[in-house]
């Protein structure tokens, strides 16, 4: 096909489009596209798959996903996520056999944990010190001095925890590192 007969067919599918919305324009042209077996481009898709995050997330977790570049699928692979929460469900905190960055990884993690279901990354210091204690690296000893002066959040073992923006930005760090195919 010569490249002015593509630039004619393009000119009627715009015509044919122009009066349309958006949306109806978008739900055409994957339906002319599924009559040839084929789909949208990989980079529409990648678009429209974050849009489609799902409502279940607080509207802050949808625009965190959203900047970090984030898929539901990476998020699934680390967090258990229903209605009610998001559960921790990894096998292993990173950080190598040194406990300080394993139990910060942890609370942040707790944090986004949060963040999913509700409007706001705050979380228990007792909530995150038993998921410490369940991957062993919960030091009764060291564990307050390693959560003093962090940058990943703000708070206290009385008030509760909240993470700061670095500790967004580590915590999508952490979801894309942990939901790399091993």
């Amino acid at each position: 096909m010569s490249e002015a007969e593509i630039v004619e067919i393009v000119g009627k599918i715009v015509t044919a489009l122009t009066p349309l919305s958006h949306e109806e324009r978008q739900r055409a042209v994957q339906a002319s596209l599924n009559v040839f077996g084929e789909s949208m481009l990989r980079s529409t898709q990648r678009k429209d798959e974050l849009n489609e995050i799902p409502s279940a997330f607080s509207e802050r977790a949808r625009i965190w996903i959203k900047q970090n570049e984030l898929s539901l699928e990476n998020l699934e692979q680390i967090f258990h996520i229903t209605d009610t929460g998001a559960e921790l469900i990894i096998q292993e905190v990173p950080g190598g056999k040194d406990n300080k960055p394993r139990v910060l990884n942890v609370y942040v993690l707790s944090g986004v944990a949060s963040l999913l279901t509700s409007e706001n990354s705050n979380f228990d210091d007792k909530v995150a010190r038993t998921i410490c204690e369940s991957f062993g690296c919960y030091d009764p000893t060291n564990h307050t001095k390693y959560l003093k002066k962090s940058k990943f959040f703000t708070g206290s073992k009385k008030t509760g925890w909240t993470l700061t923006a670095q500790g967004l930005k580590h915590a999508a760090m952490l979801v894309r590192e942990l939901s790399k195919p091993q």
